[in-house]
């Protein structure tokens, strides 16, 4: 019990500290700050971007007085520093977060586990068919971290001024070397490409998972390091859950041109069923 509360406070004081340098609590140090929406791509940019400023990145630790790359997940109302934004489809970040909220993982909290998987009364969280659409109604309700959906934080971020440069995980994956090119220009530290491939190699989900990339292994943080993996495990009635609380920030962001991609998801759902049990 004495482990968990000082555990607990050691959190609280680490995201205290980490917001007031986020809001401009020191101006003598370089501070880039490295945002998204949790399970994005965010610490792979971050890791990168640290290499090539040559400055500090302190993950899971209370963080520097000096120069270093902060990294969070903020919204736009809170952020004074300038920041690069790391997007990814939010379906993708729906799986990924169901499997790092519920299943075990080397970042993972247990009590955070326990809470979501009472949450949903879960049995099994392989069983991700049955209870991902139930984890993305638990999201949109704000009872998980971080309080707040995918589709909020894309329109909290909109056209902020504090936005010096955007990149998509996708990007990353089809040319990490160009995208930490375009973050570390925006923070004023061109890079030659043979220095961002380096850096790239060196930080490739390969080289730090050893695993080749959509070779899944649930019970790491790194889980799979591929795109379009909600194609395999969205449900129906997943897409249309997704889609009737998050579907337009999937337009704002150019993943989809419309919400005709939920169609093409087979059978009909639970929530299809809801709707018309609702109307009679």
């Amino acid at each position: 019990m004495i482990n968990q509360i000082n555990t607990r406070w050691w959190h609280r004081l680490n995201a205290a500290s980490r917001l007031a340098l986020v809001m401009g609590g020191n101006p003598f140090a370089t501070l880039p700050l490295i945002n998204e929406y949790p399970k994005s791509g965010g610490s792979w940019m971050a890791q990168m971007l640290a290499e090539a400023l040559e400055i500090p990145f302190p993950r899971n630790r209370l963080p520097l007085l000096r120069s270093s790359i902060l990294h969070g997940h903020y919204r736009a109302e809170r952020v004074r520093l300038p920041s690069a934004m790391v997007w990814r489809d939010g379906r993708d970040v729906m799986v990924s977060l169901y499997f790092h909220r519920l299943g075990e993982n080397n970042f993972s909290s247990t009590a955070a586990r326990q809470a979501a998987r009472q949450a949903l009364g879960i049995d099994d969280p392989e069983d991700v068919e049955r209870y991902l659409p139930r984890f993305i109604e638990l999201v949109v309700r704000g009872e998980t971290h971080p309080w707040y959906h995918w589709g909020d934080f894309v329109e909290n971020w909109q056209n902020h001024p504090r936005l010096v440069a955007e990149v998509k995980y996708e990007d990353m994956l089809r040319d990490s070397a160009n995208a930490l090119m375009h973050v570390s220009k925006a923070f004023g530290h061109p890079l030659d490409h043979a220095r961002a491939a380096e850096i790239a190699t060196r930080f490739s989900f390969q080289s730090q998972a050893k695993r080749v990339p959509g070779q899944e292994e649930t019970s790491s943080y790194l889980r799979k390091g591929v795109a379009g993996d909600w194609k395999s495990k969205f449900s129906q009635e997943a897409r249309e859950v997704f889609d009737h609380h998050m579907g337009h920030a999937l337009v704002t962001l150019g993943y989809e041109v419309d919400n005709s991609w939920v169609g093409r998801g087979g059978r009909s759902s639970t929530l299809q069923r809801k709707c018309k049990d609702q109307t009679r």
